[in-house]
């Protein structure tokens, strides 16, 4: 946990990561220690069509110290999935696990680290989309 601006998971079992200096990627969010909220985005571009596919995914929680919380917002969009707008909370399965753990806080650092899961429905194409194994190590001052 050093803030080393790292974020992936499994999509369905695949690698979605997020991958710095690749082309139109971003990392970007903050904790605000007056409402202790973390928002962080991670934005990438598909490797396998060259970049022309764009991703990304957001997560908003609410939390004052280590432990596991449900998500104030998440938000996932992705040209392959749905090119209108992008999937928020309300299509979370609510039945599946879906949580954001934070495992590692440092207001003097600005970094925090953790885990997260969480299952949507695409109700456009009826797919179903499993976030998994997620992890994040951001350090929000850089």
């Amino acid at each position: 946990m050093e803030g080393k601006q790292t974020f992936g998971c499994l999509l369905n079992g695949e690698v979605w990561v997020y991958t710095p200096r690749a082309f139109n990627a971003n990392l970007s969010g903050n904790y605000s220690t007056f409402f202790n909220s973390l928002d962080i985005l991670a934005k990438r571009t598909d490797p396998k069509d060259q970049g022309h596919t764009e991703s990304y995914i957001r997560l908003d929680a609410d939390f004052e110290q280590l432990g596991v919380y449900d998500f104030s917002e998440v938000s996932f969009f992705d040209q392959k999935y749905s090119n209108l707008w992008p999937m928020k909370k309300e299509f979370l399965l609510k039945e599946e696990p879906h949580f954001i753990e934070i495992t590692h806080l440092d207001l003097e650092e600005n970094i925090v680290s953790g885990l997260f899961q969480f299952t949507m429905l695409d109700t456009l194409f009826g797919d179903t989309l499993r976030f998994t194994e997620g992890r994040f190590d951001y350090d929000w001052a850089n």
